[in-house]
């Protein structure tokens, strides 16, 4: 098959028998910048879920010309015209607002969906009995608004949690300090070097960036976000990703860095509360995953 100049060769693997499913020639501007959390990808008829990205960055597959992606097709279900289905259980109350004066072209930063924002989350132990108090309400979206196909007829909008840190006291700096252990690395850098912030947050398909959003991504491929006031960390949350190796360094420092702090792990949409002594192993596993 010949290529037009410029477009991504895309294979398309399946995900589940590892057999080739299609090769296309797409521009790359009808491409995601990148394949973190969850993403479809439209083929023809078709819609397919990304379980795989190689490589999952724009910037990688630009410089390649080529894009290897393991999918599975979404199939279509016919939904009454009167009944909304949600894929999550819960979602954020409140997401930052965007400034649409600052321009994400040509900068290096970490997109999010926005149903993402803020699922797996660290928050303070101040506000133990608020996030109790949640999980058992997405616990009632669970046993009561489920259907046989796994989607929601409703969500739980997160309103009990009015400041994950009533009293601030961390600082962004502290993050990549604990981190510098585990070496934080820009993936358009050296991967042995320091710590290092994206230069921006933003939404998946939307334009500017997050206000007093940051990101910052861990040599072993961990992905920590958030906001600030200024001073200090006002939310802060990690993003479900694929990583080439168990990340259990990395996860170490973020279990240290909450334990000096007294801070938890909540994983929203698995109503989990992890502690600090168990969060490495739970960030290990359940966070982050890698394929065999």
């Amino acid at each position: 098959m010949a290529f037009a100049k410029r477009h991504i060769r895309v294979t398309l693997i399946d995900a589940d028998t590892g057999e080739p499913i299609a090769e296309t020639s797409t521009p790359p501007a009808e491409l995601p910048e990148n394949f973190q959390g969850y993403c479809t990808l439209q083929v023809g008829d078709a819609t397919w879920e990304v379980a795989v990205a190689e490589p999952t960055m724009r910037r990688e597959y630009l410089q390649t010309g080529t894009l290897r992606l393991q999918v599975r097709k979404v199939e279509s279900v016919s939904i009454p015209i009167n009944e909304s289905l949600y894929s999550l259980p819960t979602r954020a109350d409140v997401i930052p607002e965007v400034d649409l004066e600052k321009s994400k072209t040509g900068l290096n930063i970490l997109e999010v969906v926005e149903d993402d924002w803020r699922q797996i989350e660290i928050l303070s132990l101040e506000v133990g009995l608020q996030v109790a108090q949640c999980i058992s309400n997405i616990g009632e979206v669970f046993n009561e608004s489920r259907n046989a196909a796994g989607c929601f007829t409703r969500v739980h909008v997160r309103s009990e949690l009015n400041q994950p840190f009533p009293s601030p006291a961390l600082k962004l700096k502290e993050i990549a300090a604990e981190l510098q252990g585990g070496s934080l690395a820009a993936p358009e850098v050296n991967a042995t070097a320091g710590p290092v912030e994206f230069q921006g947050l933003s939404y998946r398909n939307l334009g500017g960036l997050i206000k007093n959003g940051f990101a910052l991504r861990t040599k072993e491929s961990l992905y920590i976000y958030g906001t600030t006031n200024g001073v200090f960390v006002t939310t802060l949350g990690l993003l479900r990703c694929r990583t080439a190796i168990r990340p259990a360094q990395d996860a170490h420092c973020i279990a240290k860095l909450m334990e000096r702090h007294k801070l938890m792990l909540v994983d929203w949409c698995n109503r989990q509360m992890i502690s600090a002594e168990s969060a490495a192993d739970y960030i290990c596993e359940k966070v982050a995953y890698q394929v065999e």
